[in-house]
């Protein structure tokens, strides 16, 4: 499907396939050393990690890419389930945009798509957790209908963040 226009070319969203699993893991090492952390150094446990993921029947990633083939941007999705959110919800849990392509519509198209799957797959909504000290990227996702919902916690303390 061809939506949207970069600084280069015409993109399109594609959903992954088991041979991105090396492609997924390098997106999302880079964004965890955007956000401060570092993950380049576990790249091949990642490259495993992707692979388990992207097998997942519930797992969807979602990859934006140029038209020639490049791609630009990733976004992760899992299917969970809750009482307060009404039984099966899904969960953004990364989403990544190469530096050159943000501000030109990727990610939101990204999101977009998304958002549609969720539709698609009867999820009552979408949860994503977004840094408080990168206000810009809170704001990307209020403009596509989240809100803030509270802080989560996460255990252990040293999961490789």
């Amino acid at each position: 499907m061809r939506i949207g226009s970069g600084p280069e070319a015409p993109f399109e969203i594609r959903r992954g396939v088991l041979g991105d699993a090396p492609l997924l893991a390098k997106f999302v090492a880079q964004l965890v050393e955007d956000l401060g952390g570092s993950a380049f150094e576990r790249l091949p446990q990642m490259v495993r990690a992707a692979e388990r993921f992207l097998a997942l029947p519930e797992g969807v990633v979602l990859f934006a890419s140029q038209r020639l083939g490049s791609a630009c941007g990733v976004l992760t999705l899992v299917e969970s389930q809750a009482v307060y959110a009404g039984g099966r919800y899904g969960i953004v849990n990364e989403g990544y945009v190469v530096p050159q392509w943000r501000s030109a519509g990727v990610g939101g198209e990204l999101m977009r798509a998304a958002q549609a799957i969720a539709i698609e797959r009867g999820w009552e909504r979408l949860e994503v957790c977004a840094p408080r000290h990168q206000p810009r990227t809170i704001r990307f996702y209020e403009t596509h209908g989240f809100h803030l919902g509270g802080p989560k916690l996460v255990w252990p303390e040293n999961n490789g963040d």
